[in-house]
């Protein structure tokens, strides 16, 4: 059996919400082609954390330490995805060393109260974003931000598949 067929493959249209702020998380996903907005808030005023973009994981922190999704996911344009269900994720775990999976919880702690933290400061100084911030606004301009640029360092384990050339789309691939 090859890896892509143990996944199911999704594929979400532009503007489509693929999971919520609070949400338990029982899938991640891998982005095939598209784009995908990593955001808190309410949608008319989001904070945005970060793009997914091919080859790039997402949701994969709920996986890792059982907690509620810490933000929003949608897609920016269509996209396609892989979904990876929370059982192959724990069954490629077990054969993790106990130290790098305790390194990968960690990581992720850091990561949800880093976010918060910033989140708390911005709030103090009448920062928190809306797209309509400058900063969001180049966020968008650029397309990447430090989420963004360490999903995509870590984002593509060996066994995942490249992404995936749409039929009649030689010229963007």
């Amino acid at each position: 059996m090859s890896i892509q067929s143990a996944f199911s493959r999704r594929v979400f249209q532009a503007g489509t919400r693929i999971f919520s702020q609070g949400d338990p998380g029982h899938v991640m996903y891998y982005v095939e082609r598209g784009r995908v907005q990593i955001w808190q808030g309410e949608a008319e005023n989001r904070r945005i954390l970060g793009y997914i973009e091919p080859g790039g994981i997402f949701g994969e922190m709920a996986l890792i330490d059982q907690k509620p999704r810490m933000a929003h996911a949608s897609a920016l344009v269509d996209t396609a995805v892989l979904v990876i269900p929370e059982p192959m994720l724990r069954e490629k775990m077990k054969g993790v060393d106990p130290f790098i999976a305790g390194l990968m919880r960690m990581l992720v702690a850091s990561q949800r109260r880093l976010t918060q933290e910033l989140e708390t400061l911005k709030a103090e100084r009448g920062l928190a974003g809306n797209a309509a911030s400058p900063v969001a606004q180049r966020e968008a301009q650029v397309g990447e931000t430090g989420i963004a640029a360490a999903g995509k360092a870590s984002a593509k384990p060996a066994d995942l598949p490249p992404p995936v050339k749409p039929a009649g789309d030689d010229d963007d691939w």
